[in-house]
Order: C-alpha cells, then sequence, then structure tokens
C-alpha cells in the first residue's frame, strides 16, 4: 500500500495538462499542496507522542 500511495504521487505532474504551471493557477493542487503539510505535520506530532 505504500508504494502504491508513492506512485500516485509520482503520476499527479503528469495528470496536469493546463499549459499554466504557476500553483497560484490550480486551486486543487494548492489545496493538496496543504492539505499534505497539514498531514505532514500531524503525523510527526503524533508520531512524538509517548
Amino acid at each position: 500500500v505504500l508504494v502504491l500511495s508513492i506512485l500516485i504521487l509520482m503520476f499527479f505532474p503528469l495528470l496536469h495538462l493546463s499549459k499554466q504551471r504557476i500553483m497560484m493557477f490550480r486551486p486543487l493542487s494548492q489545496c493538496t499542496f496543504w492539505i499534505l503539510v497539514a498531514d505532514l505535520f500531524t503525523l510527526t506530532w503524533i508520531g512524538g507522542q509517548p
């Protein structure tokens, strides 16, 4: 499952077909990025709990 999730993340750039590559013009990618950042901090905090 872990390998499959990494493969899915590797295909994200290939799925975008717009000519505008700046993240400011891609609200779904921007939202996904901030969810990933929040998830990273949450999992780091949970991992540090005794």
